[in-house]
Order: C-alpha cells, then structure tokens, then sequence
C-alpha cells in the first residue's frame, strides 16, 4: 500500500495490493500494519458491501458526533464516480466537492477522514463496493446532504436515487454539524 495523493486534507487515494493469475483476481483491501506505517490512523469497527446497477446514486451521506468516522472505500466489480464533499460550514473546503473514479481494473481505495459527506454514482452494468467504517452505524447520528445541492456536476440527469437519499437537506441547510 501506498499513498497515491491527498487532495483533501484527510482524503487519501491509496494504491492497494492485487494479483491476477489463471484463477482470477486476489486483492488485499485492509493491512492494519501497513495503513500504520503511512501514518493513517485507521483501524475498522464495521464493514459493508453494496451492489448497485447502472445510473445508481447512493450518498451523500456521514455520521456525526461520536459516530463520525473514517470511510475506507474501494470498487470491486465495475466502475463508479466517487464523490467526496466537505460539508463543515465553517471549512475553507466546504462545498468543493472531489471525486474519482473507482474500478475493479485499477484497485485503488479512499480513504475519507471525518467531516466529509461520501457518496458514488455506478457507471457499470453492475458494480460492488466494500465500505469499512472507524465506527458502527448509529441511526441516530446518520446525516446526509442532498446529491444534487452540491457544487458537482453529475453526469446523470435522472439518476435511481433512494426515498432516504431524495429527502436530505441542501448542502448549507443542513443541520448536522461536527463537534
């Protein structure tokens, strides 16, 4: 593993280790050790794994209080655009929103330090991404923004968007704040 670029403060892209061979792919996503050795405070409390079909929006979403975290994400199958927007109002980087593109042929992850939303547009047939949180998921602290308020340009004009993810508030509306 190794630091590909920050162009975040606490926004990492970070090359990952893979191998291919007749039998297929291996990829090894999380090495505690490793992270370590960059000097990235990351140690996992919980995992999830989504799958999405093409023209899919799932975010922007983050979690506050004690239950903000740090996301380690990566694409395991297919291709998406990845956003990541700060959403501290108070931050020189509110608003400006970075993204990437995540694919299952070029293994990279982010890894999202606490104070962004996060959130991907799918651009395969089907692509499947691993999420691993600093925190569990407590309903209670989960907040949001809404996809279309931030200052992105989505190359989607109607995208298949979640009831959750078409009902959060306008990116400087909303009221989850980080202490």
């Amino acid at each position: 593993m190794k630091i590909i670029e920050e162009r975040l403060p606490d926004v990492f892209l970070i090359s990952i280790n893979n191998s291919f061979d007749l039998r297929g792919k291996f990829v090894k996503f999380y090495n505690l050790d490793e992270l370590n050795l960059l000097n990235l405070d990351f140690v996992p409390k919980e995992s999830y794994i989504s799958s999405s079909k093409c023209g899919v929006i799932r975010g922007m979403h983050y979690q506050v209080g004690k239950y903000a975290h740090k996301k380690l994400v990566t694409c395991f199958k297919g291709k998406v655009l990845d956003i990541i927007v700060d959403v501290r109002k108070n931050s020189p980087n509110f608003n400006k929103p970075i993204s990437y593109i995540l694919s299952e042929e070029n293994p990279q992850a982010l890894l999202i330090g606490k104070g962004y939303a996060h959130g991907f547009l799918s651009l395969s047939e089907e692509s499947i991404m691993n999420y691993m949180t600093s925190t569990v998921y407590a309903p209670q602290f989960d907040c949001g923004v809404l996809w279309s308020s931030i200052n992105f340009s989505w190359p989607i004009k109607k995208p298949i968007i979640s009831k959750r993810d078409t009902i959060h508030p306008s990116i400087g509306k909303h009221k989850c704040e980080f202490s």
